[in-house]
């Protein structure tokens, strides 16, 4: 069996939502973990799985003090149960999904609840790039402050059909939701943010941290993609931008243009707090308006 190393993932060590942790009073830790922009598709076909023979395991371990927050949830007992669904690689080369049996882990929480990671903002930084990767990232967020400002007028317009292909059925509360994302995501400060080319996980376009406004990882497929166009760089900048919590904190429900035209079909209010919508509505391709 093929398992994709989803980020998403018990397969990947890096430290996104990949547990479900409830206190027994019902009690929630608030998730400090990155978010990414991930594709199943690209990460197959570059090899980026796990391969398990009959009776095989393999051992990841995760760090859960910097990832979940218990400040609020409190002290107490708790319950830990890992995502169970993974991406996996049909014998044809085509992803299907699968559902593992869980077993479920049980620990007292106590002492320090919170060992949050602190940002500062500075002036633009290229940590680990090169000086071409430099110079694509400049030209990747003049290009994703263009079309966000361009999203802003946009959002505010009536219910257009660009507007309803990825938000949904008109709904004014809605719709000021989506306008609030894109007036702050416009008004970024892309030139003094940090954005490090060390990722290198296969079928990763970038992550950030919800939590750390001003910190973006640019991944593998950032740099094969498009500078503009669907899924483009200043696509995936849009998007990361867009989960920051000053920003709105928008999650990746589901990713593609196909999952999110379905999502602003079948659930408008989960699509106008999603990602990948965000970006879609952006890029503008093929043109919706």
């Amino acid at each position: 069996m093929r398992v994709l190393n989803d980020p998403e993932s018990i397969l990947n060590d890096l430290d996104t939502d990949t547990f479900d942790i409830v206190s027994s009073l019902g009690a929630r830790p608030v998730c400090n973990g990155a978010m990414t922009k991930y594709s199943p598709e690209i990460a197959a076909r570059d090899d980026a799985f796990t391969t398990l023979e009959a009776g095989q395991s393999v051992t990841i371990v995760h760090n859960l003090s910097t990832t979940y927050n218990f400040s609020e949830a409190g002290t107490g007992d708790f319950t830990f149960t890992p995502r169970n669904t993974f991406f996996v690689v049909k014998d044809d080369g085509s992803i299907d999904t699968i559902e593992a049996n869980t077993e479920v882990l049980s620990a007292r929480i106590h002492g320090l609840l919170a060992l949050e990671k602190r940002s500062v903002y500075k002036h633009a930084a290229f940590p680990g790039c090169t000086e071409d990767r430099a110079n694509t990232i400049t030209t990747a967020y003049d290009a994703a402050s263009s079309i966000a400002t361009n999203s802003y007028l946009a959002s505010r317009a009536a219910a257009v059909t660009r507007y309803t292909t990825w938000f949904g059925s008109f709904d004014t509360a809605r719709r000021s939701i989506v306008i609030s994302h894109f007036q702050k995501i416009s008004a970024s400060d892309w030139d003094n943010f940090t954005y490090d080319c060390s990722c290198n996980m296969a079928g990763t376009y970038a992550y950030v941290y919800p939590t750390r406004p001003g910190f973006i990882w640019l991944c593998p497929v950032f740099w094969s993609t498009t500078a503009t166009g669907t899924d483009s760089r200043a696509g995936t900048l849009v998007h990361e931008v867009s989960h920051w919590n000053v920003n709105g904190g928008t999650r990746d429900s589901v990713y593609g243009q196909s999952g999110a035209k379905n999502l602003a079909s079948s659930n408008p209010a989960r699509a106008v707090m999603n990602a990948d919508n965000h970006e879609y509505f952006a890029e503008n391709t093929p043109a919706e308006a």
